[in-house]
C-alpha cells in the first residue's frame, strides 16, 4: 500500500501467500489520503477504532510523533497489526493496542473510525470514547458506501455532534464530525 508517508507491505492474518485478498481497502486509502491532504495535526493522541488488519496504524506510525492507539475487537486483526508493524520496522511499543474492553485514553485529539458492520457495536464504541473527545478533536469515520447508512450518520450525530459525509471515491466514503 502506498501512502504519503511511504509504501508498506501489509498482510492479513493468518498469513497465506496464496490469499489474493489485500490487508486494506479503498476506505483505508481514502482516509489516509484525506489526512495527508488536509494536513491534519497528528502530534497528539490519535485513536484508530476498528482498523481491520492494521493498515491505518502501520501507515500513521510513519506520519507523526503523536501517541498512536488502536482499539479493536478482533484478535486476528490485532495479530495482523503486530505483524505489519514489525514488517514496517516499528518498535513493538510504537502503537498501543487495546481491545474494546480496555479503558480508552483519557483524551483523544484525532479519532479515526472504521465503520463496523454492526450498528450496535458502533454505538457501544462511540459511547465509550465520547467522554475523551473534546471540542478540538478531529473525528473522521470511513467505510465502503454499502457500510454507511443514514442510521450510521444519525448515530455519529447523536453521540458526537453535527455530521456530514464526503463524496464517494472508489466506493469509499468519509464521515466528518
Amino acid at each position: 500500500m502506498s501512502t504519503s508517508w511511504g509504501a508498506f507491505t501489509l498482510t492479513r492474518h493468518p498469513e497465506d501467500p496464496r490469499d489474493p485478498l489485500r490487508a486494506w481497502d479503498a476506505s483505508d486509502e481514502y482516509l489516509l489520503g484525506h489526512l495527508a491532504d488536509t494536513g491534519t495535526d497528528l502530534s497528539g493522541t490519535v485513536v484508530v477504532l476498528g482498523d481491520r488488519w492494521g493498515a491505518l496504524v502501520t501507515a500513521l506510525r510513519a506520519a507523526g510523533p503523536g501517541e498512536l492507539v488502536q482499539i479493536t475487537d478482533s484478535y486476528l486483526g490485532g495479530r495482523a497489526t503486530r505483524t505489519n508493524l514489525a514488517r514496517a520496522g516499528a518498535a513493538p511499543d510504537a502503537v498501543r493496542l487495546l481491545t474494546t474492553q480496555d479503558p480508552p485514553p483519557e483524551r483523544i485529539d484525532v479519532l479515526l473510525v472504521r465503520v463496523p458492520k454492526s450498528l450496535a457495536l458502533l454505538e457501544d464504541q462511540l459511547h465509550r470514547l465520547a467522554p475523551a473527545v473534546h471540542e478540538g478533536t478531529v473525528v473522521v469515520g470511513t467505510g465502503m458506501v454499502k457500510e454507511i447508512h443514514t442510521s450510521t450518520l444519525k448515530l455519529f450525530e447523536r453521540i458526537l455532534g453535527p455530521t456530514r459525509t464526503s463524496l464517494a471515491v472508489k466506493k469509499a466514503r468519509l464521515i466528518h464530525t
